[in-house]
């Protein structure tokens, strides 16, 4: 069940990749990893999959996520981390550009405590779609 909701999450990113219009090179904001373990490089990973498409990809401390000033001139948002705490301005953040019909990736994690998957579930019933992370288990 793990690697089929690795697939999914997988499948979601790259649609949000394929999703923003290619008639430009999309400005695309990649919420740092690596301040967890710098094991965790997923950041490095999407900025060069970005760059490679011929995307401006940055990759940005987790504080950006403090206000919605990014939201005006990102196209994408991808915050790459699935474990580093998200507190409730940061899940505001992350709502906001989504409301604003912009394309977000939220790297989510199995367990259910994990900030990252609490705010995945809390963003998609706020935005009116019943969701609950144990529908992941199957």
């Amino acid at each position: 069940m793990k690697h089929l909701i690795t697939c999914v999450i997988l499948l979601l990113a790259v649609t949000a990749l394929l999703g923003v219009s290619v008639s430009h090179a999309a400005n695309i904001l990649i919420v740092e990893s690596q301040s967890y373990s710098t094991a965790q490089n997923q950041d490095t990973q999407w900025q060069i999959a970005a760059t490679n498409m011929g995307h401006s990809a940055t990759i940005v401390p987790q504080t950006t996520l403090d206000n919605t000033g990014f939201i005006a001139t990102t196209d994408l948002l991808i915050v790459s981390s699935g474990v580093i705490t998200l507190p409730a301005n940061r899940v505001a953040s992350i709502q906001a550009m989504m409301e604003a019909g912009k394309p977000v990736y939220l790297q989510c994690e199995y367990p259910m405590t994990v900030t990252t998957t609490q705010a995945f579930e809390d963003i998609v019933n706020n935005l009116g779609y019943p969701f609950t992370s144990f529908s992941w288990l199957g």
